[in-house]
């Protein structure tokens, strides 16, 4: 769980961990720890003893339920110190290092989950083999659709599937392969992450390594699928905010340059023009028979 210096939005990642089922081990690794500590410090004393002067809790109690598991210990100084030099998404791969699961589930600090969130992305791995990368139905706080999967055209732009479209509509809402799915909630198999060294840092600090890895979790052999089971809300642009010609947003256009030149060839042929063939774009129907 990246967790940048919007401090107060760890509080939708934290509620991520109060929508599990019991039958999950799940071990939590946040990689910003002094944001963390503020975040826990603000729990703390909503927690602080009452007037009977019971104890006050356990700060990790106050985050994170009795059922789960808060893993700490392996965020050593020197983990520490080689996250804190890293950008937030290369801050993930430094984490994902000491995970000990079959599965590993990167979730933005800017979103909300809603209750099954997690059991949906492991119960689609669990289902199939070969599926690599499993990511979730995005909406927009108004509760409008953000994404139903993305689209990757073939001069390397992208699409949110079903932007500000209504979420509950059929064509939202089954099961199929994407081009990727944006890494605000996704879940990607631990062995194939490692395998393939995570997110490529020739994208850090942010933008086109989420689309990245499910292109090269395909090539691998692996399938990229979305699941509208899975539901979070996404405080979009929230952390870094919406103006490309400053901070981290002026690499989405630098970054969408390295990633045409890197699968060039794969985008000639599997990929249609901008806003061309959507019925087939939207799941990877370029295979399909068609008229």
């Amino acid at each position: 769980m990246p967790t940048p210096p919007k401090v107060g939005l760890l509080q939708g990642g934290a509620s991520a961990l109060n929508h599990q089922g019991e039958h999950r081990h799940v071990t939590v690794l946040m990689t910003d720890l002094v944001g963390f500590t503020a975040f826990v410090e603000q729990r703390r004393d909503r927690h602080a003893g009452d007037a009977r002067g019971r104890p006050q809790k356990d700060l990790r109690r106050a985050v994170v339920p009795d059922h789960l598991r808060l893993d700490l210990r392996r965020i050593d100084a020197e983990m520490l110190a080689e996250m804190n030099a890293k950008p937030q998404r290369i801050e993930e791969r430094a984490c994902a290092q000491h995970a000990l699961g079959r599965y590993l589930v990167l979730l933005n600090n800017d979103t909300i989950v809603l209750p099954g969130w997690l059991d949906e992305l492991v119960d689609l791995l669990e289902a199939d083999p070969k599926i690599g990368f499993v990511g979730s139905k995005l909406l927009f706080p108004s509760g409008r659709l953000q994404e139903a999967g993305g689209i990757v055209w073939n001069d390397a732009s992208s699409s949110n599937y079903g932007r500000n479209g209504d979420p509950e509509l059929p064509m939202f809402n089954y099961v199929k392969d994407v081009d990727f799915c944006t890494g605000a909630s996704i879940a990607v198999r631990t062995d194939l992450w490692r395998e393939l060294g995570g997110f490529d840092e020739r994208y850090a600090p942010a933008y086109y390594e989420d689309t990245n890895l499910a292109f090269r979790i395909r090539e691998a052999g692996f399938r990229t699928v979305y699941q509208p089971r899975s539901v979070a809300i996404h405080y979009e642009a929230v952390t870094h905010g919406k103006d490309e010609t400053r901070g981290i947003r002026r690499y989405l256009v630098e970054n969408r340059k390295k990633f045409f030149e890197r699968w060039r060839d794969v985008l000639a042929r599997e990929h249609f023009d901008p806003g061309q063939e959507l019925p087939l774009a939207r799941d990877r129907g370029h295979r399909r028979p068609h008229v």
